[in-house]
């Protein structure tokens, strides 16, 4: 390996990295959307949707250069990747679309009710299924399941990603992407009435992580 591609791939690193640290928090604010209850549950969802609007789609910068390091720096990885793992990575680009879309639409839909919670619940749930799909394309990657024979991607569609430790990953993902995003709100809701509650889902996320860790 050159210096140049081990430069390239920390880069690659690092934007993914920056990804799941930013991006991964605006996922995160979908989850806890999912998951909010209680009386609050209004004032929590209104608390989310204040902290990523204003950036959110700019964080998928960082995936974008991700993808572009890859097809250019490590075209066979690049070429193995997509093949073996086009169904993950299909889910995960159709729910960043749906929760994007969703996201908008909920914003400005006029039937404050039925309307909102109809794309409401398609936001949370594919901000939900996104990361969960992009972890086990990881996780799939990580375990080394991925082979190739004869300039052909062997295991099919399938088996590199349907197996424990790829879905154990992904399953990983959306927890730590809650944790983020309750941890961020967690500052902005300080001195305020959603404190407590944002409080205690940033621990309940962690303590998800800590399961799923282990």
């Amino acid at each position: 390996m050159t210096l140049d591609q081990i430069l390239l791939g920390g880069a690659l690193v690092a934007s993914l990295m920056a990804y799941l640290l930013l991006g991964g928090a605006d996922f995160g604010g979908g989850v806890l959307d999912l998951v909010a209850s209680g009386p609050n549950k209004g004032a929590q969802r209104a608390l989310i949707a204040r902290a990523i609007g204003p950036i959110w789609e700019a964080n998928h910068v960082w995936l974008i250069l991700a993808v572009v390091i890859l097809f250019s720096a490590f075209p066979r990885a690049f070429w193995a990747v997509a093949i073996a793992l086009h169904v993950p990575l299909e889910a995960f680009l159709v729910g960043v679309v749906l929760r994007g879309s969703a996201f908008t639409f909920r914003a400005y839909e006029l039937r404050a009710d039925e309307g909102q919670r109809r794309f409401g619940l398609v936001f949370s749930l594919a901000s939900t299924i996104a990361p969960f799909f992009l972890g086990v394309s990881v996780g799939a990657i990580a375990s080394g399941a991925i082979g190739v024979a004869n300039d052909e991607v062997t295991g099919g569609f399938f088996a590199p990603w349907l197996s424990a430790f790829p879905l154990a990953v992904g399953l990983l993902v959306p927890a730590l992407c809650a944790l983020l995003a309750a941890s961020y709100l967690a500052v902005q809701a300080e001195g305020t009435a959603l404190a407590d509650d944002v409080r205690r889902r940033a621990l309940a996320a962690a303590v998800v992580v800590a399961l799923l860790g282990a």
